[in-house]
């Protein structure tokens, strides 16, 4: 979660040479590289089988394609905090879905901790005067992020039950990349020429590619895989935190009382919602 708190900032820091689009491109392509040669090394690398591959394509069309192009477009139209809050809802949308789809129960107290956090989002992205302190298109692009996150940890609690998450990933990005490699030579080849590679932009592909979309999913995908997908979804509270405190530093982002008040109840309103009643 500090990896991913700190990837909007990177990605803040990236949009001053690339567009979201190339930036992904280039950003999955190094994931690819290192997750291919890691899993190699380690020999984890497992053969998929015929009738899983539909499974792994849909799965990497989800994320990191639409994700991953949803986010960057959202964080352009916003801001590293509001980011990262919005994102920071996907385990409220978890037990949500789990009802819809897997008819599971869920308390009161639970649904009041959903209430809480949405309250709390309301006041990041509202202004005292109740307009929105956002572009309209980055919460639009932003909530479609949300909604595929959710759908990747059905297909990975699926995918996990029979290959280990370095396979996952592997193929996950490598399928991803090919699913770019459209928009890399119609966009893409003509920035990466010509733009001027310095080491802020060089050190925050690195760290993007390596450490979060590769390593931090590998340490999420374990952790689902250990100790399921509700109190591995409860860690993600922390990413708003992470991002604020690093957008004060790195960027000068003045984050002001309403945002504060909306980070507390998300990460109020997120704890609620995965408090399990004993008996």
């Amino acid at each position: 979660m500090l990896i991913w708190g700190m990837s909007f900032i990177l990605l803040e820091i990236v949009f001053n040479y690339f567009t979201p689009v190339t930036t992904v491109v280039i950003r999955i392509m190094i994931a690819s590289i290192f997750m291919f040669s890691l899993s190699l090394i380690l020999k984890k690398l497992q053969k998929i089988e015929k009738k899983d591959i539909k499974i792994f394509m849909l799965f990497a069309l989800i994320d990191p394609f639409i994700y991953f192009i949803c986010e960057s477009y959202g964080l352009q139209l916003t801001s590293p905090t509001t980011t990262a809050v919005i994102i920071a809802t996907i385990p409220l949308f978890a037990p949500l879905s789990a009802i819809i789809f897997l008819k599971e129960n869920i308390s009161l107290i639970n649904i009041a901790g959903i209430i809480v956090s949405f309250v709390g989002v309301l006041f990041v992205i509202i202004t005292k005067n109740f307009e929105l302190s956002v572009d309209p298109f980055g919460l639009l692009f932003l909530s479609v992020a949300v909604i595929c996150a959710v759908l990747y940890n059905f297909f990975l609690r699926k995918l996990a039950q029979k290959y280990n998450v370095y396979t996952i990933i592997t193929v996950q990005n490598i399928i991803s990349f090919i699913y770019f490699l459209p928009f890399l030579f119609v966009y893409g080849i003509d920035e990466i020429i010509h733009v001027n590679y310095d080491i802020k932009l060089i050190s925050s592909l690195i760290i993007l590619s390596v450490f979060a979309s590769s390593l931090a999913f590998i340490f999420y995908a374990d952790s689902i895989k250990k100790i399921g997908i509700t109190k591995t979804n409860v860690f993600t509270n922390m990413i708003p935190v992470f991002t604020a405190i690093f957008s004060y530093f790195i960027l000068n982002e003045l984050i002001n009382l309403n945002k504060i008040f909306g980070i507390i109840l998300v990460i109020l309103g997120l704890f609620i919602s995965q408090i399990i009643k004993k008996k």
